[in-house]
């Protein structure tokens, strides 16, 4: 069976034809998808995420006078990547609406909580293992049933340029 068949016969289920039910499981159903001792927490004003064993100190360093332009731009880089985009902050409170629907969490809790971050930081480092990179990711790890459609085969234009995100 073909992709595109597979999402025809995926649709029919989803708009409850065809005799069948389609559902789509989300990564972060499985627990074992997170890494624990991840945080957020404000860095020069921003929200960034740290990995398990990170501190503020690992991302953002104060650099002597100096330093050159090369080590301005490497300290810099590792600062934007632990940035937490907006892309990042849907995806998070997708996930605290998961966690919290099944108990993991309470109802007061926040998308910044360690336990979202856990999340977060399991797919970041995922994203950094492929090849693909998050385009191979959203693929094979659900995070919606549209992205991993539109992301499969060879298009001619990247699937980021022909649609604006929309929450599911």
């Amino acid at each position: 069976m073909g992709m595109e068949e597979f999402y025809a016969i995926y649709q029919q289920g989803k708009k409850g034809e065809g005799g069948w039910d389609s559902y789509c499981y989300e990564w972060w159903w499985k627990r074992d998808y997170r890494l624990p001792g991840a945080r957020f927490t404000k860095a020069r004003g921003k929200l960034v995420l740290l990995g398990p064993h990170q501190q503020t100190r690992d991302i953002w360093k104060i650099l002597p006078a100096t330093a050159s332009q090369a080590a301005r731009a490497a300290a810099r880089r590792i600062f934007e990547r632990a940035l937490v985009s907006k892309d990042e902050i849907a995806i998070a409170k997708r996930v605290l609406k998961h966690l919290v629907a099944l108990e993991y969490l309470p109802k007061r809790a926040t998308w910044k909580s360690p336990e979202v971050a856990a999340y977060l930081a399991w797919r970041r480092e995922k994203i950094g293992e492929l090849r693909g990179g998050e385009t191979q990711f959203k693929v094979e790890y659900l995070e919606n049933d549209v992205d991993c459609f539109e992301n499969t085969g060879r298009p001619v234009i990247s699937a980021k340029y022909l649609k604006s995100p929309c929450e599911m």
